[in-house]
């Protein structure tokens, strides 16, 4: 009876066991080796494009744009009154001295003055004309298209860069491949108002006759030459948000990069020239390349 006793108890003491823990909060359960984990990120590797400080030439350049025109012209009037009987010359013809432009009513011929072209004609058959202080003018000529100009328009900011005398070379549609050249002949420092234009006169050699007035041209001035100076490339200059102040990034051996102030002259947009601040063969960062982190060692892909 006794043991009978003594087994129920223990019995019961285990169905509140039970009981109990089926009540208490549940324990954390470690995670195997086998749980998937997330690798920790990797920030990606940096290299750096450099170049060396050389000594070269570096030309200053104000690029514009304007139009052929010949250096003199000829107005043409007519001799005396009366009416167009006809015109025997368009825009574009070239012309003799003492050839018949247009004839008047009274058999009265027009005469060119000058070999040349025709640049404009303001008449028609049947249009009367009067000779006095106010005739108009029937035709107008070039004179001499061996000798041209380029009457160029230049912004406010650039034209204290150009002087008379300074090289320049212009390109036209009409012959895409080729390269013509010119001189600056007259600078127009006068202002007619905030942010306008300038007028510049360039002279150009016309000895083929290749070139015809009107022709739009696209003019690369030469403002300056240095040369054996040291440059470098324009992409490797950082600028500071402080007036006048120009840095590089400077990398000496496998170091890592150091910032140098630079006192810089002129540039033509592609190379700039350095006037201080870094010696010949020092080597400047032009640009960064990055390159994605290798995956870290052991790191298991995630199970789906």
């Amino acid at each position: 009876m006794q043991g009978a006793r003594s087994a129920l108890r223990a019995l019961l003491l285990g169905s509140s066991a039970v009981l109990a823990n089926g009540c208490a909060t549940p324990k954390p359960v470690a995670r195997s080796a086998e749980t998937p984990t997330t690798p920790p990120v990797r920030p990606p590797a940096v290299s750096y494009d450099t170049t060396p400080i050389i000594r070269g030439i570096v030309k200053r350049v104000v690029v514009c744009s304007g139009h052929l025109a010949p250096r003199q012209t000829v107005d043409v009037a007519s001799p005396g009154s009366g009416r167009i009987a006809e015109v025997h010359v368009a825009v574009g013809s070239r012309v003799k001295k003492g050839q018949a432009l247009a004839r008047l009513e009274p058999a009265r011929p027009v005469l060119s003055p000058v070999d040349g072209i025709v640049l404009a004609r303001e008449i028609e058959p049947g249009q009367a004309v009067v000779v006095g202080s106010s005739a108009p003018t029937l035709f107008r000529l070039a004179s001499d298209l061996a000798a041209m100009k380029i009457d160029a328009s230049v912004d406010p900011a650039s034209v204290a860069k150009l002087a008379v005398g300074q090289h320049a070379t212009f390109t036209v549609p009409t012959y895409p491949q080729a390269v013509f050249t010119g001189t600056v002949a007259q600078v127009d420092n006068t202002s007619t108002g905030p942010g306008a234009s300038h007028r510049v006169t360039l002279d150009v050699a016309n000895g083929p006759l290749r070139l015809h007035p009107g022709i739009t041209a696209s003019v690369t001035i030469e403002a300056g030459v240095h040369a054996g100076v040291l440059v470098a490339p324009a992409s490797a200059l950082r600028f500071r948000a402080r007036p006048g102040k120009t840095t590089v990034w400077k990398i000496a051996g496998a170091g890592k990069p150091t910032e140098v102030d630079v006192r810089i002259g002129i540039s033509d947009g592609t190379v700039v020239e350095i006037v201080d601040g870094v010696r010949e063969g020092d080597r400047v960062v032009t640009g960064t390349v990055e390159h994605p982190a290798p995956a870290a060692p052991g790191a298991r892909r995630e199970r789906r």
